[in-house]
């Protein structure tokens, strides 16, 4: 009988671990998702964008949006 009992509250335990453990995995990637999708909806123009990358090319970025 007390083989029975561990066996069943290990296997509770490992339930409990494992669902919580995987609940918060799909609620990470749904976020992740939702993430992605709104930055995928942006519509950035090329002259934004080179500014934001902040490489070489700051200085050029910001005379064409100074620019116009």
């Amino acid at each position: 009988m007390l083989q029975l009992v561990l066996a069943a509250s290990v296997f509770t335990v490992a339930a409990a671990v494992y669902g919580a453990i995987g609940l918060r995995w799909r609620r990470r990637a749904r976020i992740r998702r939702e993430i992605l999708g709104l930055v995928a909806a942006l519509d950035l123009e090329p002259y934004h964008t080179a500014a934001m990358e902040s490489r070489a090319t700051e200085a050029a970025a910001a005379e064409l949006l100074l620019g116009g």
